[in-house]
């Protein structure tokens, strides 16, 4: 464990106040922030105020050092930080601004009075990230009572650290900050309590990753799903697109006078490239047998079962078109120009050879 040494102000109700000048147009403004401790949501402030010139000379307000500088009609919630609070001061000349809590009105309307500063310095541990042991404690601890409680709670005379840092003053049986109460926040100094807690943590871990997977799971299967509907959508969507262009899809084909004549046209080597003009896939027609080869390896054999000369079409496991000009194209629109060399990774055979590892032109 590491040490922690602060110092705290136990009279107050707010604190990292800052405070920044703005001059513009001959008006002075005050930007305020501040960090609101946890006794409930501030929607006003009144601050004791002095102001100084630019030579550290006090500007007087009214013949007096000292003057209120009030901030209204705010809202700002427990823990939270208040930036950019403008308040314009009452004379053009000061140019740095000393702050100190005087009053404060709370959302549930109670007022606080600051009855000024009290200040102790504290020094208590904090689990430490960079040791493995300890980061496994860390973790455990604020699966359990939040994130930021990192720290081991000490008692005071005056009051007590809980495990989130804040301090609470001895009165206080939970923490105004994390609302853990001090029993259960004293309670990981046993080491027995600890080592639960962290038993705990990784059953939690477990079911948490568990759930993790089940989500995976539903979002694969809900994915799933709407791939086949899409599929669906996308074969009615094809089938209806082929039926409105017959007439101009068979405009474009090669029809013949016989089954004869049309095989006898088609036989050989069809290939289909890529954008850049490398070969990517080649058909091998010889006879009724059909070899469909890639050129990253691998082959898919299949027969001629339907020479239609009158359509200009051949079917297959699928049904190719041959168009005007002799190459041919499959029913999703690929087309296979006619001939062709592809070379091939792997030296799968053709129709004819058991060695060849590239395919030449069938012309």
């Amino acid at each position: 464990m590491r040490k922690v040494t602060t110092v705290i102000d136990i009279n107050a109700h707010i604190r990292a106040l800052t405070c920044d000048i703005k001059v513009q147009n001959g008006v002075v403004t005050a930007i305020i922030g501040f960090e609101n401790l946890a006794y409930g949501t501030i929607t006003a402030i009144k601050f004791h105020a002095v102001g100084y010139n630019s030579f550290n000379d006090i500007v007087p307000i009214n013949g007096k050092e000292k003057f209120f500088l009030i901030i209204q009609d705010i809202h700002v919630g427990i823990n939270e930080t208040a930036k950019d609070l403008k308040a314009v001061l009452p004379n053009p000349d000061i140019r740095k601004l000393d702050l100190e809590e005087c009053q404060i009105c709370y959302s549930n309307g109670s007022v606080s009075t600051y009855k000024g500063k009290e200040e102790y310095t504290y020094e208590f541990e904090a689990f430490d990230f960079a040791k493995a042991e300890e980061k496994e404690i860390r973790e455990a601890l604020e699966d359990k009572f939040g994130r930021g409680f990192v720290y081991k709670p000490q008692e005071y005379e005056n009051g007590w650290i809980c495990g989130c840092g804040y301090f609470n003053l001895s009165d206080s049986d939970k923490c105004l900050s994390c609302e853990t109460y001090k029993s259960d926040a004293f309670s990981v100094c046993s080491a027995d309590v600890l080592k639960q807690i962290v038993m705990e943590h990784h059953i939690a871990e477990e079911e948490r990753k568990k759930r993790a997977l089940k989500q995976q799971e539903q979002e694969e299967r809900v994915k799933r799903q709407k791939y086949i509907k899409i599929g669906i959508c996308a074969v009615v969507v094809l089938i209806f697109a082929i039926f409105l262009g017959h007439s101009i899809v068979m405009s474009g084909r090669t029809l013949y006078s016989s089954e004869k004549e049309m095989k006898e046209a088609l036989q050989g080597k069809y290939t289909h490239y890529y954008d850049n003009g490398d070969a990517m896939q080649q058909i091998e027609i010889k006879g009724d047998q059909v070899k469909i080869r890639w050129a990253f390896g691998g082959d898919l054999d299949s027969e001629v079962k339907e020479w239609n000369y009158k359509k200009g079409t051949f079917r297959t496991f699928q049904t190719y078109t041959v168009l005007r000009n002799g190459d041919i194209k499959d029913k999703n629109g690929t087309l296979f120009e006619k001939g062709g060399f592809m070379p091939i990774d792997g030296s799968d055979s053709d129709l004819s050879s058991s060695t060849t590892s590239a395919y030449e032109s069938g012309y």
